[in-house]
């Protein structure tokens, strides 16, 4: 589905329309969802990134006293928890196909998500980890899948206003897509 809600179908040669299976579907979901989180906690900001934030002792805390948790958390921090949430459920729901548990989600979070008093290197590994999750997803998807991914990052993108990327306007370049998706 499209961010409209609407079904994607992918034209193959003239005459011909090739839909996707259920799996594959599902596939293009989880890819889209993760690769916008992943595009969003890679964001730059001052301290680093937007998964920089995560590391915040402070607003970790904040978050675990009821009620007012979220009012003593930073909007940085909480752009990046939901993120880093939005991430994690795409990968998720891929690797179990099931429902997803409170633990399943803390110790995914913990294997990918920045954690307060994680150092350099243990910061790194994670970044290589969550890419890999993107990447082993899309390694076992079609082109046409790849491409109505790269249609709906970039219809997303496109509804953002000022958003200031190379998608600035709603229209991503061929060289861009042939960038984000491996090609020559």
């Amino acid at each position: 589905m499209g961010p409209d809600g609407k079904p994607i179908t992918i034209k193959g040669p003239p005459g011909t329309t090739a839909k996707f299976t259920e799996g594959q579907s599902k596939d293009n979901v989880y890819a889209t969802r993760a690769e916008g989180a992943l595009a969003k906690l890679e964001s730059p900001t001052e301290n680093g990134t937007v998964a920089d934030d995560l590391a915040s002792l402070r607003d970790k805390t904040a978050g675990s006293i009821p009620v007012v948790g979220n009012y003593l958390q930073s909007d940085a921090y909480q752009t990046a928890k939901t993120a880093g949430d939005e991430f994690l459920q795409a990968i998720l729901r891929k690797d179990t196909g099931a429902a997803i548990t409170t633990d399943e989600q803390a110790l995914y979070g913990q294997t990918y998500l920045p954690q307060p008093g994680d150092g350099a290197q243990r910061l790194a590994y994670k970044r290589e980890a969550r890419i890999r999750a993107l990447e082993a997803i899309k390694s076992g998807m079609t082109v046409q899948q790849l491409e109505a991914v790269a249609r709906a990052d970039a219809a997303v993108v496109a509804q953002i206003p000022g958003d200031g990327g190379a998608a600035q306007g709603g229209e991503v370049s061929d060289e861009d897509l042939l960038r984000m998706y491996g090609g020559e």
